[in-house]
């Protein structure tokens, strides 16, 4: 080879290393360009979540969703657990006794759907004013026995006519009639 040819050999090797310690700059460029994207990107999104979940207004407003899905949760297990009881949910059913005071007499009446609808599984007793009705009933479910027991007690005033008391089943419900003597 002659010293024209090397000299001309190497320029073209200096621009070939030119060019690539060009391409290389340039792809580190963007490397580094891509890399600081993302970090900011990042850093952005993780700096509004924390904002966020140090709000205090977002605080109070994932306390009240858990305090609602609580109270839901708790009406489920009641409801279930009244169902499997055998008696009706309180909060879309009336009362299983209720005493109704009329001029001349009360009225004390017994939701009977509890306790399979038979007023034999129902006693009551009067002693003193005080009227006791309670209910006992047992209950086989999914191979489990199960006892539903209830007593519920009112005092009744004024001069009672024990010997009067009437018992009478009427659609579902068990009435007992205990009249007023009168005051002459």
């Amino acid at each position: 080879m002659t010293e024209e040819e090397k000299l001309n050999c190497g320029c073209e090797h200096k621009n070939e290393n030119d060019i690539n310690k060009k391409h290389c700059m340039k792809y580190l460029g963007i490397m580094l360009a891509t890399l600081a994207g993302s970090f900011l990107a990042f850093y952005f999104v993780a700096d509004m979540t924390i904002k966020h979940m140090t709000d205090p207004a977002y605080q109070f407003k994932k306390m009240d969703k858990m305090m609602e899905r609580h109270s839901r949760d708790m009406e489920k297990m009641d409801r279930r657990m009244m169902k499997d009881m055998g008696m009706p949910s309180m909060f879309h059913h009336k009362p299983m006794v209720v005493l109704d005071k009329l001029d001349d007499e009360y009225k004390i009446i017994v939701d009977l759907r509890a306790f399979d609808n038979n007023e034999k599984n129902i006693k009551f007793d009067l002693n003193n004013n005080l009227a006791t009705v309670s209910a006992s009933i047992e209950k086989e479910k999914r191979h489990e026995d199960s006892i539903v027991e209830f007593s519920q007690s009112f005092y009744l005033s004024g001069n009672l006519e024990k010997s009067k008391i009437k018992k009478e089943t009427e659609r579902g419900k068990y009435i007992i009639t205990i009249p007023l003597k009168d005051n002459d």
